[in-house]
Protein backbone atom coordinates (compact mmCIF):
# COMPACT_ATOMS: atom_id res chain seq x y z
CA UNK A 1 0.00 0.00 0.00
CA UNK A 2 2.72 2.49 0.91
CA UNK A 3 4.32 2.25 -2.53
CA UNK A 4 0.95 2.80 -4.22
CA UNK A 5 0.30 5.90 -2.11
CA UNK A 6 3.81 7.17 -2.85
CA UNK A 7 3.33 6.75 -6.61
CA UNK A 8 0.00 8.57 -6.45
CA UNK A 9 1.40 11.40 -4.32
CA UNK A 10 4.36 11.73 -6.69
CA UNK A 11 1.95 12.77 -9.42
CA UNK A 12 1.30 16.05 -7.60
CA UNK A 13 4.24 16.37 -5.18
CA UNK A 14 7.92 16.66 -6.01
CA UNK A 15 9.41 13.33 -4.85
CA UNK A 16 12.74 15.04 -4.16
CA UNK A 17 11.04 17.34 -1.66
CA UNK A 18 8.66 14.76 -0.18
CA UNK A 19 9.50 12.94 3.04
CA UNK A 20 7.84 9.59 3.70
CA UNK A 21 7.41 8.61 7.34
CA UNK A 22 5.88 5.52 8.93
CA UNK A 23 3.91 5.87 12.14
CA UNK A 24 5.68 2.83 13.57
CA UNK A 25 8.49 5.34 14.34
CA UNK A 26 6.40 6.88 17.14
CA UNK A 27 3.66 4.30 17.76
CA UNK A 28 5.96 1.37 18.54
CA UNK A 29 7.81 3.23 21.34
CA UNK A 30 4.44 4.46 22.68
CA UNK A 31 3.48 0.93 23.70
CA UNK A 32 0.41 -0.15 25.66
CA UNK A 33 1.09 2.11 28.64
CA UNK A 34 1.51 5.17 26.43
CA UNK A 35 -1.63 4.30 24.48
CA UNK A 36 -3.66 4.07 27.69
CA UNK A 37 -2.23 7.39 28.89
CA UNK A 38 -3.14 8.98 25.55
CA UNK A 39 -6.67 7.51 25.61
CA UNK A 40 -7.15 8.81 29.17
CA UNK A 41 -6.97 12.37 27.83
CA UNK A 42 -10.23 11.96 25.87
CA UNK A 43 -13.77 11.03 26.75
CA UNK A 44 -16.36 8.89 25.01
CA UNK A 45 -18.53 12.03 24.88
CA UNK A 46 -15.80 13.78 22.87
CA UNK A 47 -15.51 10.83 20.51
CA UNK A 48 -19.27 10.82 20.04
CA UNK A 49 -19.02 14.30 18.53
CA UNK A 50 -18.19 12.54 15.27
CA UNK A 51 -21.35 12.35 13.19
CA UNK A 52 -20.73 8.80 12.06
CA UNK A 53 -20.44 7.53 15.65
CA UNK A 54 -23.55 9.43 16.76
CA UNK A 55 -25.63 8.11 13.86
CA UNK A 56 -24.52 4.54 14.46
CA UNK A 57 -25.13 4.78 18.20
CA UNK A 58 -28.64 6.17 17.68
CA UNK A 59 -29.36 3.44 15.14
CA UNK A 60 -28.20 0.73 17.52
CA UNK A 61 -25.26 -0.20 15.29
CA UNK A 62 -22.33 -1.38 17.42
CA UNK A 63 -19.18 0.72 17.75
CA UNK A 64 -16.04 -1.19 18.69
CA UNK A 65 -13.40 0.21 21.03
CA UNK A 66 -10.75 0.08 18.32
CA UNK A 67 -12.86 2.52 16.29
CA UNK A 68 -12.44 5.09 19.06
CA UNK A 69 -8.70 4.44 19.19
CA UNK A 70 -8.16 4.91 15.45
CA UNK A 71 -8.86 8.69 15.32
CA UNK A 72 -6.83 9.07 18.50
CA UNK A 73 -3.84 7.48 16.79
CA UNK A 74 -4.35 9.61 13.67
CA UNK A 75 -4.28 12.69 15.87
CA UNK A 76 -1.13 11.40 17.55
CA UNK A 77 0.45 11.10 14.09
CA UNK A 78 -0.13 14.83 13.61
CA UNK A 79 1.54 15.65 16.91
CA UNK A 80 4.52 13.40 16.19
CA UNK A 81 4.99 14.87 12.71
CA UNK A 82 4.64 18.48 13.87
CA UNK A 83 2.80 19.17 10.62
CA UNK A 84 2.24 22.66 9.31
CA UNK A 85 -0.47 21.47 6.93
CA UNK A 86 -2.60 18.34 6.74
CA UNK A 87 -5.08 17.08 4.22
CA UNK A 88 -7.75 14.52 4.99
CA UNK A 89 -11.22 13.28 4.26
CA UNK A 90 -14.37 14.35 6.07
CA UNK A 91 -14.05 11.25 8.27
CA UNK A 92 -10.85 12.76 9.67
CA UNK A 93 -12.26 16.11 10.80
CA UNK A 94 -12.04 14.94 14.41
CA UNK A 95 -8.29 14.42 14.35
CA UNK A 96 -6.96 16.98 11.86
Amino acid sequence: NAQTYYRQASLVLDPARTEIRYNSEWCDPLGARGMIQLAAKYTVARMMERDDFTKRFRSGIPISVHEFLYPLMQGYDSVALKSDLELGGTDQKFNL
